[in-house]
C-alpha cells in the first residue's frame, strides 16, 4: 500500500510540475520534449498502476485479518 501510494503521489507531483510550472519532460526515444498526450498517458499510466497496489493492499490486509479471526 506504501509503495503504490508513493507511485501516486509522485507521479501526481509530475504533473503539477509539468502542467503547472511548466517543466519539460523529455522523451528518451526522440530527444525532445515530450507532447501534452505522451504526459498525460504516462501519468494515468503511473497513477492508476499506484492506485492498483494501494486498492490491492487493502485487499489483501482484509482478507488477512478475516483468515485470522476465523470468520
Amino acid at each position: 500500500m506504501l509503495v503504490g501510494s508513493l507511485v501516486a503521489v509522485s507521479a501526481i507531483a509530475m504533473a503539477i510540475a509539468h502542467f503547472g510550472y511548466d517543466v519539460p519532460i523529455q522523451n528518451n526515444d526522440t530527444g525532445r520534449p515530450a507532447t501534452s498526450a505522451e504526459v498525460i498517458s504516462i501519468i494515468s499510466l503511473f497513477v492508476g498502476g499506484g492506485l492498483l497496489f494501494v486498492i490491492l493492499g487493502f485487499l489483501l490486509r482484509r482478507w488477512s485479518l478475516s483468515a485470522t479471526n476465523g470468520s
